[in-house]
């Protein structure tokens, strides 16, 4: 954008004129709604002082673009309303009040009102015979239509809009139609053609800089498309700069999403490593340990957390009450300065824990997984299993030797192996033997005393015709209960043994 300068000597229609355009830039192409609500809100006061109400009309439609950009429904209904006091009798302007209101029921998901103020947008655009707004209108009928079940319009609409936006030859607006297009696909299920065509989009806009699109406005259409397109590794980097610019949230469920741009990440499966904004947790002296401890407690709590008298027991057992209490607080306090975050923690009813807004733990994202897993389909089951099993890396905080922990890493150390289990089940029955023998190697890493994960090794080995190596997988199975426990193979695995060699 050209620097628009604001000469003092220049007429007062000049200087709110001004205003109006460098809040258009920042609430369409800027990025930046703060901006434009401040320069929108300065352009009004001028309008007030001089008493010239000329531009007052756009100065609330860049208000409530703003708004919506900003996703504060209050701002966006009060510029609405000041809109509406600018219109005068006719159809003059009406065009970009159903736009505004359009783009409000969108936000807020009221879609069957979305609809209604976008078809009568329509319908002022074609009377007047300008194509810009007609555009805009059956971009935001395409999306109306799509949230209300009606996928043949929407697609029909976004059709004609992108027909239109190739004849201008606008990156920006080919930008925002593969967008929804790709929006649309992944909702239909469609996950192949959405990532082909979510590349394409997000390629135009790093070459070109974008980090918004007007039309495209609703953070959880941005937060799916972010998701998909970090899950694909498409435009990594770019991808992340854009979450962070639009401060979005990851899609629900979130723990799901390791590589979003978590403000705080804790690993605790196999190491123990907090990264902060992208960087190691590192002290330049020793760590501070009742700090640490606090905060393995809270993550082993779980996302729940615990309530703050469980937590003094266990971490301020001598102090008398006071004095435990005023240790938390100060702990509390000094945690949150290390994790960068005062939102990291969260204190309600007495009971702290992580924000799972803020801080993504791989222990609980290992777990929720695990819970959807139960709940899904056959299809999504399996890939939220895998899922889970890739973010166990070792046994929780396996080196801490603190007694409340050892409930928390038998628990998921049970829960891992029981989902190799289930996986490992489901690939035999796919006759995928040697995926299965590699889930089942995995499993007896976790735990070499898991003596059913050596029969179902010992199986798919020899299901593969790979006798040799199911004999070797009975001979270590013997080998390691004889030096750990000082016992024999069960009756079944022997029987298993004597099956193998007929």
């Amino acid at each position: 954008m050209g620097r628009i300068v604001e000469s003092h000597s220049a007429p007062p229609y000049g200087l709110i004129a001004a205003k109006m355009i460098k809040a258009h830039y920042y609430a369409w192409l800027g990025d930046d709604g703060d901006r434009a609500l401040q320069l929108v809100e300065e352009g009004f006061s001028l309008a007030r002082e001089t008493g010239v109400h000329i531009v007052d009309t756009f100065l609330a439609l860049m208000g409530a673009d703003a708004a919506i950009n900003k996703g504060d429904d209050g701002e966006v209904l009060r510029y609405a309303l000041k809109f509406e006091e600018t219109l005068k009798p006719g159809r003059r302007y009406a065009v970009f009040y159903h736009c505004i209101l359009a783009k409000r029921f969108l936000l807020i998901g009221k879609y069957s009102e979305a609809l209604a103020h976008a078809m009568e947008m329509l319908t002022l655009s074609e009377e007047s015979g300008h194509p810009f707004p007609e555009a805009w209108a059956r971009t935001m009928l395409s999306q109306a239509a799509f949230e209300t079940g009606d996928t043949i319009r929407a697609e029909n609409e976004l059709s004609a809009c992108e027909e239109f936006y190739k004849q201008v030859g606008s990156p920006y607006f080919v930008f925002t139609t593969h967008l929804l297009k790709a929006y649309y696909l992944f909702v239909q299920g469609e996950e192949k053609q959405g990532i082909e065509l979510l590349g394409k989009a997000l390629g135009l806009g790093r070459e070109n800089g974008y980090t918004f699109s007007a039309m495209v406005f609703r953070p959880q259409v941005w937060s799916l498309l972010c998701a998909k397109a970090l899950g694909a590794g498409i435009e990594f980097e770019y991808v992340r700069e854009l979450i962070r610019r639009r401060r979005l949230a990851p899609p629900v469920p979130a723990k799901e999403y390791e590589a979003w741009p978590w403000p705080v990440k804790i690993h605790t499966l196999g190491r123990f490593e907090v990264i902060i904004d992208g960087k190691p947790l590192e002290f330049k002296g020793k760590a501070p340990r009742r700090i640490i401890q606090l905060l393995k407690f809270l993550v082993a709590c779980g996302p729940g957390g615990t309530s703050e008298e469980k937590l003094i027991d266990i971490l301020w057992p001598d102090s008398d009450g006071d004095a435990a209490h005023d240790s938390f607080s100060v702990s509390l306090h000094r945690l949150r300065q290390i994790l960068g975050n005062e939102k990291a923690l969260l204190l309600r009813d007495g009971c702290p824990r992580l924000d799972p807004n803020i801080c993504w733990v791989d222990a609980h994202a290992f777990e929720e997984l695990l819970a959807q897993e139960e709940g899904g389909g056959p299809g999504e089951s399996e890939h939220l299993t895998e899922k889970a099993l890739l973010l166990y890396k070792g046994p929780f905080l396996e080196e801490s030797s603190e007694p409340w922990l050892i409930s928390c890493r038998e628990r998921l150390r049970h829960r891992y192996l029981r989902a190799i289990r289930r996986r490992g089940e489901q690939l035999e029955s796919a006759a995928d033997f040697e995926g299965a023998a590699n889930l089942y190697e995995k499993g007896l890493e976790a735990d070499p005393l898991a003596e059913e994960l050596y029969r179902r090794l010992m199986k798919c080995y020899n299901d593969a015709g790979r006798r040799g190596e199911a004999v070797s997988s009975y001979q270590r199975c013997k080998k390691i209960l004889r030096s750990a426990m000082g016992i024999d193979p069960s009756p079944e695995t022997e029987a298993l043994h004597r099956t193998i060699f007929r």
